[in-house]
């Protein structure tokens, strides 16, 4: 009887030496933000930005084409009008983004959500916005691992 207990003694205090010592390799993932300023990725028009890399995942994004029905700032219309942006995911793959319009989708093996936040500067009817001073807002969350 002495013997059983002793070892089950042993065999509680190896089973507790082992889940504690587990403990010290388990690595808490740092968080997983599109870049290091958050969710909200500013876009250059045709200028790539790395994605992802707190979490090493390798994407290569950028906005290859607004479109912007929007009524100018200093005008006043019956339609408000929309705005669109192609956003490009490592030349291999492309999104057709709406503001305010959330796309969730699987890319490479991960599950993304993608939103259109706001297109900067607004038209002018006095003044055309050329697509280099552009810059678009998106929201991009990897939604799941």
């Amino acid at each position: 009887m002495i013997n059983r207990n002793l070892l089950l003694s042993c065999c509680l205090i190896a089973g507790l030496a082992v889940s504690c010592s587990q403990k010290n390799f388990i690595r808490k993932e740092s968080l997983c933000t599109a870049v290091s300023t958050g969710d909200t990725v500013v876009f250059g028009y045709n200028r790539p930005v790395s994605l992802f890399q707190a979490c090493r995942d390798n994407i290569q994004a950028s906005i290859s084409q607004v479109t912007d029905s929007r009524c100018p700032e200093d005008v006043t219309c019956i339609w408000a009008g929309k705005v669109n942006a192609l956003l490009q995911l490592n030349a291999d793959f492309s999104l057709n983004l709406e503001k305010d319009v959330v796309i969730d989708t699987v890319y490479m093996g991960r599950h993304y959500s993608f939103s259109l936040v706001d297109v900067t500067p607004r038209a002018n009817s006095q003044k055309a916005v050329e697509p280099a001073d552009r810059k678009t807002f998106v929201r991009i969350v990897r939604t799941k691992n």
